[in-house]
Parts: C-alpha cells; structure tokens; sequence
C-alpha cells in the first residue's frame, strides 16, 4: 500500500510539472509575440520623438527600453490570461485533461500547479508598477526636459527643421557630431521687438559653457524692428550665437510617476488610491488565473477559439470593471475600507465558483453532484 501511494504521489507531481511547463511555455512566447508587436509602436513614436527634435538620435534606444517596461507591465496580465486559455483548452481538446482527471488529478493540484507559475510574475507585477515604471517615466520625461533645454547639434537632425524655444526654427545641412561641427545652417528668430534671419556656412557649438551657444562662420544676418519693411544685412566672418532656452522651471510630476517612498509620506486622498492601485496591479495574476480556469472548461468535441474570444471579452470587461472601480474610489462612492481589493476578491470568489462547480438539483430536489 505504501509503494502505491509513493508512485501516485510521484505520477501527480509530474503531472504538475507538465500542466506547469505546458502553461510556462504558451505565456512566454504570448508575451514575446505582445511585446514584439508593442516595440514596433515604440520605435516608431521614438522616431517621432527625434524627428520632431524632442529627443537626440542617441538617445532613442534608451527611451524605447524606458518605455518597453511599462508595456511590460500593460501586456503581461493578458499574456497569461491568454496563455493559460489557449493551454488548458488544448488538453481539454486532446483529452489530455480527462486522462489526468482519470488519473486522480484533481483541480485543486492543477491549481497549485499554475501557482507556480503565478507566484513569480505576481512579483513581477509588483515590481512593475510599485517602482520600475514610475522610475522609467521619470526618466522618459528628465530625456525630454532635457533636450528641450539644451539644442545641441547632436540633437538635430540633418536636413530637417527643428523649432526653437522661444519661437523661431533652425536648420543644419550637415552634422559632424563628434568635431562638434556643422555645415549650411539656416537660424530665423522672432520676439515681439525684432525678426531675425542668419545663414552660415559652417559653424561650431561650444563646448563646456552650460549654454546653447554655437559659433557662426562666413554668413549673412539679416534683420528688422518692430512692424518695419527695412531689413538690415550684415556680413560676417564669425559670429557668436546663444540660442533660446526654455523656461527651466520643472513641469509638475504626474501622480503616476511619483516614487512610493514618497507616495506613502503623503496623508492626501489621491496618493493614498495611487498606492491602492499599483498594489491592485499584482492582484489582477491571481485573478486571471482563477478566471482562467472556468473560461477554459472545454468538452472534447468543443471548438477552442470560441473560448478564447469569450476569453478576450472577460478580459477588456474585467479591465474597464477595474477602471471604474478606481473612479468610484476616487469619488468617494465606494468606502474606503473597501478600497479597490473589492472588485478583485468578487471577481477572484466567482472565478472559484464556477470552475469548482455548483451543486445542482433534479426536480425533486436532490442533489446530484458537482460541475468539475
């Protein structure tokens, strides 16, 4: 009797890893296939970025690695909402699941098998949205601020116009970025008092002073006062150029972007929901994976991609469920005690309830069993 219950112990376990490996396998190639769709949005909006001069060429790795941690974050939940679907769907399919539930693989083994999985991307979530994303964008908007305050010729694109701080465009025909050199520059500047128009045929930035000064060499400057048609032209050999600079005068941090330390000081209504909601964040992995698993009840002769677009369905109105209940919060509709845990733990305890099963009766009243 002994050595039987070893070898059904020891069948059971593998049988977790498998229903583990198979589960493991499907969300990471799903969230490889997210991501991969989600980086040709980011390098196309960082091509924006650089084109409209608001960040350096440079730079535009950096920002599209800052900006693939928040579509980490976005994208990894329904990775494995879809992943665990589409795996244990197809063991329903191929009757691998009735196999394992003949064996006395039960569902409460499957579930502690997934947990596995769930554990370690539940931490990451946490990760994610507690500290990782907000650093990032803080760092997106420091690359941003700090291009705008500085217009270096490393910044500007070659052949392409680029508006100035202050009102006004510039242009550079060439670019030697590490001589700190250009060549053809076009410069127009307005104010309220004066226009101005400069041409150059080559030119230099200077290095090491803190400001957007650049030298002009073998141009022409043209300009006018106030609403006068008589332009002045001058001729020079060189000419020393500081170009404007915003207002250095920081924007205001957005709430999502403010580190938790600081968050957690803070006795306002607002910093306390910000909080609830990152923590939220990571309770939606539990969540999905209970839902998972009565979404994927699947009979043998069932059609799988049916379940999978009920799959994609639950989850856009679990999201919005989620999106109002922060709303409410933030209102003042929901008590605070209650907070936003609410919605998870209802959605987590129906999950539960339906994939466990629900006593049915006959007629006369007696019961019959239990939807497994």
């Amino acid at each position: 009797m002994a050595g039987c219950t070893q070898v059904n112990i020891e069948v059971m376990n593998r049988l977790q890893r498998y229903l583990l490996a198979e589960a493991g396998r499907t969300v990471l190639i799903l969230l490889l296939i997210l991501l991969a769709v989600a980086m040709s949005t980011l390098l196309a909006d960082a091509l924006a970025q650089v084109a409209r001069g608001r960040i350096s060429p440079d730079q535009m790795l950096l920002m599209m690695g800052l900006n693939t941690l928040e579509a980490t974050r976005e994208l990894l939940p329904l990775a494995l909402f879809l992943g665990l679907v589409l795996t244990l769907t197809r063991l329903a399919q191929d009757q691998e699941w009735v196999v394992m539930q003949c064996s006395g693989f039960s569902p409460l083994q499957a579930l502690g098998a997934l947990a596995w999985l769930a554990a370690p991307l539940f931490l990451l979530m946490l990760l994610l949205a507690l500290w990782a994303v907000p650093w990032a964008d803080r760092m997106s908007d420091h690359l941003v601020q700090t291009a705008r305050t500085h217009v270096g010729i490393s910044s500007l694109q070659p052949g392409r116009f680029r508006a100035l701080p202050g009102g006004g465009v510039i242009y550079l025909g060439s670019v030697q970025v590490d001589a700190h050199r250009f060549n053809h520059a076009f410069i127009y500047r307005k104010n309220a008092d004066t226009e101005q128009l400069i041409t150059a045929r080559s030119g230099e930035e200077k290095q090491g002073n803190g400001q957007n000064e650049i030298q002009l060499e073998q141009g022409w400057h043209l300009e006018r006062q106030g609403a006068s048609l008589a332009w002045k032209r001058m001729h020079f050999e060189k000419n020393r150029l500081f170009l404007p600079a915003p207002d250095a005068q920081a924007t205001p941090t957005e709430l999502e972007n403010v580190p938790l330390a600081e968050l957690l000081q803070r006795q306002d209504p607002d910093a306390r929901v910000e909080v609830r909601a990152r923590l939220a964040a990571g309770w939606t992995v539990w969540v999905l994976l209970l839902l998972a698993l009565p979404v994927s009840r699947l009979s043998p002769r069932a059609g799988r991609y049916g379940r999978i677009a009920m799959a994609l369905l639950l989850y856009v109105l679990y999201v919005n469920l989620a999106g109002m209940a922060r709303l409410w919060f933030e209102r003042g509709d929901t008590p605070a005690w209650m907070g936003l845990e609410w919605l998870h733990l209802t959605m987590a305890v129906l999950a539960l309830v339906f994939w466990l099963g629900i006593p049915r009766k006959h007629r006369n009243g007696r019961k019959v069993g239990v939807v497994a």
